[in-house]
């Protein structure tokens, strides 16, 4: 989550931030909601201003599932309900 923070430039956050960040549905579990604006710095470092982030994070002891959608804000907020939507729809086989 704080990787996800720094590529926008974002402060580290605490682990009482983190308990405090909004939940949604991921594979039948809550999973922490991340929501970040601004300038994006991607795994190639250069910076793309006015994108967003959404993401969802589901970690336990066994590790941990990502979900997440970067690109121009514009583009995040209008596709926003369709990428809960996919969260919601995502299930684990239990073979």
């Amino acid at each position: 989550m704080n990787r996800w923070m720094s590529q926008f430039g974002g402060e580290p956050l605490s682990g009482e931030e983190i308990a405090a960040l909004p939940k949604h549905a991921l594979l039948g579990r809550d999973a922490t909601l991340v929501e970040v604006q601004g300038s994006f710095a991607g795994m190639d470092g250069a910076p793309r201003s006015g994108f967003a982030l959404l993401g969802l994070i589901l970690s336990d002891p066994s590790g941990g599932i990502f979900l997440k959608f970067t690109a121009p804000a514009a583009r995040v907020a209008a596709e926003r309900e369709k990428f809960f939507t996919l969260a919601s729809s995502l299930r684990l086989d239990q073979d």
